[in-house]
């Protein structure tokens, strides 16, 4: 059963972070606040945790594929695209990086803002 770690809020998006996902954290508002996306482009947002960044690039995005390995994290980026009404552009799967992906697929931008433990 999952619960709730806590809500974090940027711009008009909410986004709940359950206790097993890695939460944003100043890297990734960084990220964000910088995020230029490109009215009807194609993105990959690679290790989405959350869905921040993902649900950000839908936006403008005509698509957007969100891939995180944890399965924990592909349920909550896709609560949080319901949350922020973004489903309809977006599309999850779990896999390690880009191995879940056929050969050939092409992406306006690739988007991964890697986790960073010390």
């Amino acid at each position: 059963m999952r619960s709730l770690h806590r809500t974090v809020s940027f711009k008009n998006f909410s986004f709940s972070v359950w206790d097993n996902v890695y939460a944003p954290a100043e890297d990734s508002a960084l990220f964000a606040e910088n995020l230029n996306v490109e009215k009807g482009a194609a993105v990959l947002d690679v290790g989405t945790g959350c869905g921040i960044l993902a649900i950000l690039a839908a936006e403008k995005a005509a698509s957007v594929v969100a891939i995180d390995v944890n399965p924990y994290a592909i349920r909550c980026a896709k609560q949080n695209s319901k949350l922020n009404n973004t489903q309809n552009k977006m599309y999850f799967v779990q896999g390690d990086l880009f191995s879940p992906l056929k050969v050939g697929i092409d992406f306006d931008m690739i988007l991964f803002n890697a986790p960073i433990f010390l």
